[in-house]
């Protein structure tokens, strides 16, 4: 989904946040999450998962430890919305 270069750079970018302790407000932290968001595959999958009804209201990261295994999706929707 994301080429090398595009994943390296989100990496960077996130690390850099969590550095500054600014993972409550990664898109004032650089563009490239607004871009994330916006991109020409991801969007669709999360279009075709949420539906019409999609909105961006906040993006905040989180900084999990690693494993090995499977993840699961996590959606967190907005109270108040169907």
């Amino acid at each position: 989904m994301l080429g090398a270069g595009e994943l390296s750079r989100v990496r960077d970018a996130f690390d850099q946040a969590a550095r500054e302790k600014a993972l409550e407000e990664l898109p004032n932290h650089s563009d490239c999450f607004i871009e994330l968001v916006e991109h020409p595959v991801l969007f669709p999958l999360v279009h075709r998962i949420m539906s019409d009804g999609v909105q961006l209201r906040s993006l905040a990261g989180i900084r999990e430890r690693r494993f090995v295994g499977q993840r699961a999706l996590h959606i967190r929707r907005s109270r108040g919305l169907a």
